[in-house]
């Protein structure tokens, strides 16, 4: 109905048959021949031939109005185009756990942010288990998390995490282990990373009160399996669902914890606590930027991952 809207609009714009052939390059018996055949297809007639210049007739108005509405969507589409592929325009979702939101997703997005500040991001705190239904469902474009369970999810591995205890100061057995303790800038110069930090084991912790994260959780299920390994079933006194939440109440004294060296990096040093590197080939968990295969992942999208392996890899 609209391939030669650029003719027609041509000859309206030039009020000339003559004009617009010579605008057009092509000629006027050609150009003539093409706006008749529109109008036998349309059964109607865009243009009053008997008056001059030419005008249009009122369904040649109509069809007038509805090209120069396409070129204005045309135009705005472009622009969008353009916008896109310059970052000036967009939006996705991203997704992690509760503390994943707070001490990585929130340092990436300030970081993106700063370079993209046009961008739209949707940030959606969820348990962990519900990360995946929402990739799955397409109600989240990326998530943060610590593995997956579906054939129909892409991995992109983002950073190697160590697991270690987090002791408060005040327990005795700090006292017989002065020469394996850490500090909180231990781990920001990177010593327990290294291969000559010493290391304890678990199972001298045995008797402690633990305060440990449900099984459900990734970091739950790394204790339990942890303490297993060491020969003992730890005494914990209550189960949460929060790393952040035993990270506190391990601060305040209440008991041992199992952390990760991500959150003792994001949080403000203290002298309450001390870490014990474990004596174990199972300290280590993956942190993974997960899509859904098949999936079209924009630019925006594509530059947000860019951005979260340049600060954490």
């Amino acid at each position: 109905m609209f391939e030669h809207k650029d003719y027609i609009y041509t000859v309206y714009k030039e009020k000339s048959f003559t004009k617009a052939a010579n605008k057009l390059f092509i000629s006027q018996p050609a150009l003539s021949a093409i706006i008749k055949k529109t109008e036998e297809k349309l059964n109607i007639q865009i243009f009053d031939r008997s008056t001059f210049p030419i005008s249009l007739t009122q369904e040649g108005k109509y069809y007038i109005e509805t090209i120069e509405k396409i070129y204005a969507l045309e135009k705005e589409y472009n622009n969008k185009v353009i916008d896109l592929a310059n970052l000036n325009a967009g939006s996705f979702t991203v997704s992690g756990a509760h503390f994943i939101s707070s001490f990585v997703l929130s340092k990436i997005i300030q970081t993106y942010l700063e370079k993209y500040p046009k961008i739209q991001i949707g940030l959606v705190e969820s348990n962990s288990k519900e990360l995946e239904k929402y990739l799955i469902d397409e109600s989240v474009d990326l998530i943060f998390d610590y593995g997956y369970n579906n054939d129909n999810i892409n991995a992109d591995l983002l950073l190697n995490e160590t697991v270690v205890l987090s002791v408060p100061a005040t327990f005795k057995i700090n006292e017989s282990l002065k020469d394996y303790a850490l500090t909180s800038s231990d781990f920001h110069s990177g010593k327990h990373l290294l291969e000559d930090c010493p290391s304890v084991d678990l199972s001298l912790f045995k008797d402690e009160n633990f305060i440990l994260l449900k099984r459900g959780n990734n970091m739950g299920r790394f204790a339990f399996e942890l303490c297993e390994e060491a020969g003992f079933t730890p005494k914990c006194s209550i189960y949460l669902d929060q790393l952040m939440t035993s990270y506190n109440m391990s601060l305040l004294g209440m008991g041992i914890a199992l952390v990760s060296d991500t959150l003792i990096k994001a949080v403000s040093p203290s002298d309450d606590l001390l870490f014990y590197k474990i004596n174990s080939q199972n300290t280590t968990r993956q942190l993974y930027i997960l899509s859904k295969k098949n999936k079209h992942l924009n630019r925006a999208m594509l530059k947000f991952i860019q951005t979260a392996k340049e600060i954490y890899q």
